[in-house]
Formats: structure tokens, sequence, C-alpha cells
């Protein structure tokens, strides 16, 4: 049986022995599914319809369509092609050869024994002797990622800051004695095609790394914070997304910022940005060096102070507070942004709620690599401001009512 049927266990050894470990579970797991139900479903069309030739060229059609099918179905895949491949060696065997059933029975099972044991020789030979982990890959693509945004929007919004206070010669911000930022420069084209190259590299390793998760999870191969960074790899793609929307927006607001009214209007903000630029820097050099160690020094990311977490928080709300402001003062007809070119103030307001967007997504994607929940300064906060939003939409449902009374009255009387 060795000599016959052995050459089933080289296949997966030249087939599933993939770069990375989970690659090699993945594709050997389904190189495993895919045999033994395809060796099945032979079987069954063998003892249905032995030796009837028209009824498994009706099968063949069948088998190869469902089979195709499936390998459209993600989960699926390559288990789709070797379910109708082992269908044909084994089910066409009957036809071909001169085999009784029960040898066809057994050629069938030799054919998924041996596979299943190149499949684990070939796994523990991907997983323990040449070891290379697609989720340790995730960790650095993330990494990557996050140090490339924080890095571009820091120096962004430092450049931003420093421009506007030049404008508009505020002294009452806050110096550190720190030379101004070089001239802003407009890399959009270039920072949007390396974050799209950053989301397919990371969404080729996800199956991957999700099967190494799977099986080595539980014996303490695949760190916790692997795990949170595969859970979250959305809300990091949201990060990038963000972080280039914010960076457009602040490229295209500091060319329009010699507009007197435009620096004038953004000066409350001043201090919000500059804390902003420091808490991210603070978070994304500690983020990134964990994730760079894959989490296997214990606590890297417990050290990190609640005051980062506060400062994010406080300048998202002060981004949203002011961006309601200033809604309310366009709605009640107010003077604030009178004399501002409609383009130019349409663009501040977009760079302050591209500002408040960041900041609560980049403080939620810190919150959940952290693994706790917001201090209790962050929850009083979104309270308040939930509620300061309710009590706005009411007055102005409020206000519409009062609008749609008043007229009925006048029309009245000029019936009358």
């Amino acid at each position: 049986n060795v000599r016959l049927h052995g050459f089933w266990a080289v296949i997966p050894v030249y087939v599933s022995f993939l770069p990375t470990a989970g690659a090699s579970l993945l594709k050997g797991t389904r190189r495993i599914c895919g045999t033994l139900l395809g060796g099945i479903a032979a079987v069954i069309c063998i003892l249905a319809n032995p030796g009837n030739k028209a009824a498994f060229f009706c099968e063949m059609i069948l088998v190869v369509f469902l089979g195709r099918l499936s390998q459209f179905d993600s989960r699926v895949g390559y288990a789709g092609y070797v379910f109708s491949l082992t269908w044909f060696m084994v089910g066409f065997s009957s036809l071909l050869t001169s085999e009784t059933k029960e040898e066809m029975l057994f050629a069938a099972l030799w054919r998924f024994v041996f596979t299943t044991c190149g499949v684990l020789i070939t796994s523990f030979s991907s997983c323990f002797i040449f070891p290379e982990f697609a989720a340790d890959k995730l960790d650095r693509a993330s990494a990557r990622m996050l140090g490339a945004v924080s890095n571009k929007l820091v120096t962004t919004l430092d450049s931003f800051y420093h421009q506007t206070k030049a404008l508009v010669g505020n002294d009452g911000c806050s110096d550190d004695d720190e030379v101004p930022p070089t001239p802003m420069s407009d890399d959009r084209e270039e920072f949007g095609v390396e974050g799209f190259q950053s989301m397919a590299e990371r969404a080729s390793l996800l199956d991957d790394a999700k099967m190494e998760t799977i099986v080595f999870g539980k014996i303490l191969l695949v760190h916790d914070v692997t795990k949170r960074v595969l859970e979250n790899q959305k809300l990091l793609n949201q990060v990038l997304r963000d972080g280039l929307v914010l960076y457009s927006s602040l490229v295209l607001s500091a060319k329009h910022l010699h507009d007197p009214l435009a620096s004038q209007t953004l000066s409350p903000l001043l201090g919000s940005i500059r804390e902003l630029s420091k808490a991210i820097k603070t978070s994304a050099d500690r983020i990134v060096s964990c994730l760079y160690d894959s989490g296997s020094t214990p606590g890297m990311l417990e050290h990190l102070p609640d005051d980062v977490h506060v400062k994010l928080q406080e300048c998202a709300y002060n981004f949203g507070a002011f961006r309601e402001e200033w809604i309310e003062d366009v709605m009640t007809g107010g003077n604030r942004l009178q004399g501002m070119r409609g383009t130019n103030a349409v663009r501040l307001y977009h760079t302050v709620y591209a500002l408040a967007m960041f900041a609560e997504r980049w403080n939620t994607l810190e919150s959940r690599l952290h693994n706790r929940n917001a201090p209790v300064e962050l929850v009083d906060a979104q309270l308040q401001q939930q509620q300061q939003q309710q009590q706005q939409q009411q007055q102005q449902q409020q206000q519409q009512q009062q609008q749609q009374q008043q007229p009925e009255p006048a029309a009245q009387r000029a019936l009358m």
C-alpha cells in the first residue's frame, strides 16, 4: 500500500509548503477537506451507478459545476478544486480499471490517509522547523502603516499650527523650544498610494493569520496583542482613510490661511491642534514599538499614560464643539463668518470635521489595542456632548414648529 499510494503523501509537500505557517495550514486543511468530500462523493456515485458511463457523465458535469462554484467562496477556495480532482481520480478508476468495489474503496481510503500524513508533515515543518508566521507579518505591516500615518500627520499638524500662529500673531499659545517645522509639502498622491498598498498587503495576510490564531492561540504562540490587531483590521483601515482625509484637508486649507478671517477663525483651536499632534506622536511611538515586538514583551501598552487618552478625547470634543458653534452661527444668521469667501469657509469646516473624526478614531483604536475601557473623563465628555446635541436638536425642532405656525394667522386674516 505504501508503494502504491505513498506518492499521495509527497504531493502536499509540493503544493502546501508555503512561505508562512498560516498559509500552509490553510491550504493543507482545505486539501484534506476536499480529498475527504471528493472521495465520499466518488464512492457514492460508484455504489449508485457501477459501470454506468452515461450516469458518470452527468455526475461529472454536476461535480465540476459544484467544485468550480465553491471555489468562488473565499472560505472554500482550493478545497473546491481538490474536491473535483479527487472525484475524477477515484470515480473514473471504476470505469478504466478492473478493480473490485472493495479495492476502489481502499484506494480512496489510502489516498485520504496519505494526503493527511503529507499535510501534517508539511504543517509541522512550516510551523516548527521553518517558522514564519503571517500574524507577525500582519503586526509589522500594521505598525508600518500606523507609523507612516502618524509621522505624516504630526509633521503636517505642526506645520499647520506654526503657519496659523504666525499669521494670527497669537502669543497666548504655549511655545516649545523647537525649531519650526519645514513648510508643508503636498504629497497626497504618494501618501494615498502607500496607504492603499498597505491595505492590500494586510488583506492578503488576514486569512493566514486567522488560521494561525485558531491553531496556535491556545498554546500562546500567538500573543493577545496580535489577536487584537487581527480583530481590529477594519478599524485600522478606517484610521488610515481618516488620516488621508485629514492630511488632504490640512494641505488644502493651509493654502488659504492668508485670508485674515480664516486664520482668526481657527485661532481658538491652535492649542487643541498642538495637543493633538503631541498625543498622536506619544501614542503612535508606543503602539508601533509594541506591534514590532508582536506583544512578546508584556505590559508595553500598559505604560501608556491615561492623559494621552484624555487629551485625544478632549481634542475631539473641542473640535466637535467648535464645529457645532459654527453651524449654529450660520443657521441663526450670525456674522462670525461674514466677509470670508464661501469656499474658504467650507474648506475650514471640513478641516475641523476631519480633525474631530481622526482624533476620535485614533482614540478608539488605541483603546481597543490596549484592551481597556475609556477613562471616566472621556465618558463624561461623551455624555455631555450627546446631551448638548440632543438639546440643539430639540431647539431646532421647536423653531421649525414655530415658523410653521406663524403664517397661519396671517393667511386667515387675508381671507377674512
